[in-house]
């Protein structure tokens, strides 16, 4: 059995016959479980509930079930079953014992040329089915492949690309593992060749225990992938003459996969014979980029007089400390506060509906000693709630009930909790039912979900002693959204609206985005104030939204302020901002410093460019360095820029743009162009020149280039044209 981490509160403890063991580890968007069901152990791959919304990672999970219906192979992890249907989507593989490639290599060194070879061939092998049937795997690295007893195999098709497949990477999504990328991962096409270059990597990681390609940042490592040597030391003879093919920027130089096979067979046959020759002319030329974006050196004499126009153009006044515009706006606070004043509606309701009970303490004179006992340790948050509380639930006790059932479900015990939660349900106890619904979800049961949501939605206030109104309230709102599932929206929009009324704020959210989608724009902006009445930040973000589209500033403003005196602290950040807008300083600092006295970095960013506003730079520094605390990156980008600027302290400077360049952060690729020119380190200077261009020429393709940043890179491309010289010239 391998060594498996435990499951977590919300992790499901069985599912579709899956008896789930624990968690083997998480991908990008999804979490992979171990499960057993007829002695046949599973690799379960499930999208995380926060992603379940998210049409790229549903479509990506879909093409991955489609590729991996069409292997069959001995060297790639066997599929075994999949389902859409679920409440979580879900993809089975055979599981294979064994340390990955990359476990086995950190953990014991390198592999043993006999071994090396073996398990290249293998893996090629893997590779060239996958091409003949038109499949590119496309994230070919040491943590996806798992020696395993019976050979090495190759798992994880996430981002796998069938030649039939109608969507393709967009520009702007570069999907892979960053260090075992090839040229081509930055291309809007896969093709085959990609997974040559991933190969070749991968195997110098697995002769060496060493990257094939290195740097500080994603931005570098994407530099040195286009442009560097790759990092050959440690390889012998063979192994170099072997994989230089397969590392070629240009993918027509690589070899085919059938070609890498047959050398390796021959290897087998005559060891000392020379291998690869037709490919390995003019070697040196293919493993570097053209000279236009090879490794650099800088003619220092032009880096001094460009850097002063650099400096002055990107980094001095005229943009780090700019505060108005020609038409005296500032577009710069105007991009932020717009990006966190508006808000695309929700696609899935369900996001907005928490299950949980209200922390009702039923300890008082009247409750029996246990039952005060089990209020008590939930009270505390005690280690003996399931001990204490199955005392006075086993005498009938409905809040003793809910809390073992909530107990149970928390500690992933789902089945006990079902049972308890039924107690209390067929004791008309709607808080138990809901606890019961959510159980049953748990589990699989969705007939008998079905039928205990209708019960907890047609429930009202007063049938009896337990029946809280929010439980009560959830349900139906619940049930609103199976309704509109089936297509029933009329009987959907009637629970909601009786949701509201038992004051649940999520439900007049839901009823507003209904509406707004039917066009109802007036029924839509009442559900959303009903909703910021009930105390809700969502409805506020949709309300705003909505008063946008009919451009109503004055109603921003005083439904904004209503909330924002209910102390919705995001509200009250949104009021800044609004206010940042209008310039109106003086209620910016109002609302700005109520908000970030609560902990909202936007707002201290706010402060922050008010104080630039007010030429008192020591407070903007204060300000933007505890908004880059709280994640702020705008904050970040303000501070670094100061530290180069202001300070001439260059270390910290470059700490702080680092992280937003490792982001894709053009501004932030450009300040840290002038922070290595200063340093005199030429090598990074020129490597994120060239970075930044490239970021350039990706926004401008997918039409997401900001003309305000027109003058910076074109002093950008002039230094990178005059100062970074091919190593190769």
């Amino acid at each position: 059995m391998p060594n498996l981490e435990p499951l977590k509160e919300t992790d499901p403890s069985s599912f579709g016959g899956w008896n789930i063991k624990g968690r083997l580890g998480e991908g990008g968007f999804s979490t992979i479980f171990l499960g057993e069901k007829n002695n046949q152990l599973a690799a379960i791959k499930m999208i995380r509930s926060g992603l379940l919304s998210d049409e790229v990672v549903f479509n990506r999970f879909a093409t991955e079930i489609n590729n991996l219906e069409r292997i069959n192979h001995p060297g790639i992890a066997r599929y075994l079953e999949s389902d859409l249907s679920t409440d979580v989507p879900y993809i089975a593989v055979e599981y294979v014992e064994g340390e990955t490639l990359e476990n086995q290599v950190t953990k014991y060194g390198p592999l043993k040329i006999e071994a090396w070879l073996d398990c290249l061939s293998k893996v090629a092998d893997a590779l060239e089915y996958c091409h003949d049937i038109e499949i590119t795997h496309k994230d070919v690295s040491p943590g996806n492949i798992i020696l395993g007893k019976e050979g090495p195999k190759l798992i994880d098709f996430g981002i796998s690309y069938h030649a039939g497949d109608q969507r393709v990477t967009q520009p702007d999504e570069t999907v892979g593992t960053p260090a075992y990328m090839s040229p081509e991962h930055w291309d809007s096409m896969p093709r085959p060749e990609m997974d040559l270059f991933s190969l070749g990597s991968t195997f110098i990681f697995a002769a060496t225990g060493k990257a094939a390609f290195i740097g500080d940042s994603k931005q570098e490592i994407r530099g040195a992938i286009w442009n560097a040597h790759p990092n050959f030391d440690e390889l012998s003879q063979t192994q170099r003459d072997l994989l230089t093919p397969l590392l070629y920027k240009d993918f027509k130089e690589r070899p085919k996969l059938s070609e890498l096979i047959e050398a390796l067979d021959q290897l087998k046959v005559n060891p000392n014979d020379p291998v690869f020759e037709k490919y390995l002319k003019d070697r040196n030329r293919k493993l570097v980029k053209v000279p236009h974006a090879g490794e650099t050196k800088l003619n220092w004499r032009n880096a001094r007089s460009l850097l002063s126009v650099l400096a002055i153009l990107v980094f001095g006044g005229a943009i780090y400390f700019a505060t108005t515009d020609s038409n005296g706006s500032n577009p710069e606070a105007n991009n932020f506060t717009q990006e966190v004043m508006t808000s695309d509606p929700v696609t899935s309701p369900l996001s907005l509906v928490n299950s949980s009970k209200d922390n009702e303490s039923k300890i008082n004179s009247g409750s029996s000693n246990d039952s005060a006992n089990c209020y008590r340790a939930v009270e505390a948050k005690s280690r003996d709630i399931e001990k204490l509380c199955t005392i006075s639930a086993s005498k009938g006790d409905i809040e003793s009930i809910w809390y073992l059932g909530d107990e149970l479900q928390k500690s992933g015990q789902h089945s006990k909790a079902a049972e308890w939660f039924l107690r209390g349900a067929r004791k008309g106890d709607y808080s138990s039912m809901l606890g019961l619904v959510n159980a049953y979800a748990k589990l699989g049961k969705t007939t008998e979900r079905a039928e205990w949501l209708k019960e907890c939605a047609n429930g009202f206030e007063g049938i009896n002693a337990t029946s809280p109104r929010s439980s009560i309230g959830r349900c139906k709102t619940l049930y609103a959204l199976e309704l509109r599932e089936l297509g029933n929206e009329r009987q959907a929009i009637l629970y909601l609206k009786d949701a509201v009324s038992y004051g649940q704020a999520d439900a007049s959210v839901v009823l507003g985005l209904i509406y707004r989608q039917e066009g109802n724009d007036e029924q839509a902006i009442k559900a959303f104030q009903d909703g910021v009445n009930l105390g809700s930040n969502e409805a506020i973000k949709q309300l705003v939204a909505s008063l946008e589209e009919k451009g109503d500033e004055a109603e921003i403003i005083k439904w904004l302020t209503i909330a924002a005196n209910k102390k919705d602290i995001n509200a009250t950040m949104l009021l800044a901002g609004r206010y940042l807008l209008k310039k109106d300083y003086a209620n910016v600092k109002k609302w700005g410093t109520i908000c970030a006295k609560a902990g909202s970095g936007e707002c201290s960013y706010f402060l922050g460019l008010v104080a630039l506003f007010e030429k008192d730079k020591k407070a903007a520094k204060s300000y933007f360095t505890t908004a880059s605390n709280q994640g702020i990156d705008d904050a970040t980008l303000r501070l670094g820029a100061y530290y180069f600027v202001e300070e001439k302290n260059y270390d910290e400077a470059e700490r702080l743009l680092l992280k937003l360049v490792k982001r894709d952060n053009f501004e932030a690729t450009i300040y840290i162009v002038g922070v290595y020119l200063s340093k005199r380190d030429i090598e990074k200077a020129c490597i994120n020149s060239g970075i930044a261009n490239d970021l350039a020429d990706d926004l401008i393709k997918s039409k997401k280039w900001d003309s305000k940043f027109d003058p910076m890179l074109a002093t950008n491309r002039d230094t990178y044209e005059k100062l970074c010289v091919s190593a190769n010239n």
